[in-house]
């Protein structure tokens, strides 16, 4: 499909060389590190080479569903049939639980639903062919739709914020890391990467790409 069709497969080396100044300036812009940008993108989808094949949509009124009474139901028959060996007022521990965790779920992608039709409405973006992870996230840089409206940003100045642009997401993220408290202190990187992917891994993963980079390239 169309934003298929805008991604180009870069190695490292070749997207430094082309992007440089556009990754010198979202530093300068924002106070981010380039080679955190670049590790970023990297981890997330490979510099474009990975954007994810789920329906955004799909994925997320799969998930505003989730607290529907008969959803709910079949989490309380699942623990019923699946945990039979646990106690009575374990099981219902269980299902509280997982229903809390429905119900939350259910009700953060109802607002993700609203963002995605409000890019529909007001961007290029066609809320019905836009593919991304299982999670619903989308673009070079996996943003939510909520997270491209508060913190997208049009690089190129082309008059559009496109997260299937190369400078358009290269200071997307650079505004997000901004905005979650980004500092040169590593409590406050730390902090922030966890906003963009609250996984300890993914912090380690993206920090030790970026000191690479660090050492490689600046």
């Amino acid at each position: 499909d169309i934003y298929r069709e805008k991604v180009q497969i870069y190695d490292i080396d070749d997207f430094i060389r082309e992007y440089d100044d556009y990754l010198k300036a979202a530093e300068e812009r924002f106070n981010v590190e380039k080679e955190t940008i670049v590790a970023i993108l990297f981890t997330e989808t490979k510099l474009g080479k990975i954007i994810g094949k789920y329906p955004v949509f799909n994925v997320l009124s799969s998930l505003a569903v989730a607290s529907e009474p008969k959803n709910l139901q079949k989490i309380e028959h699942y623990v019923n049939i699946k945990y039979h060996y646990y106690d009575y007022d374990t099981r219902q521990q269980v299902i509280r639980k997982l229903k809390e965790r429905a119900i939350e779920r259910s009700n953060w992608a109802k607002s993700e639903l609203v963002s995605l039709l409000k890019l529909h409405l007001t961007t290029k973006i066609d809320a019905l062919s836009l593919v991304g992870s299982y999670a619903g996230a989308f673009g070079l840089p996996q943003f939510m739709p909520s997270s491209m409206i508060k913190y997208g940003v049009d690089g190129d100045n082309d008059g559009d914020i496109d997260l299937y642009s190369y400078p358009d997401a290269i200071m997307s993220v650079a505004n997000f890391l901004s905005n979650s408290g980004w500092s040169k202190h590593h409590v406050n990187k730390r902090r922030a990467l966890l906003r963009y992917n609250y996984s300890s891994r993914y912090v380690r993963r993206v920090l030790n790409l970026a000191s690479l980079l660090n050492k490689r390239y600046y």
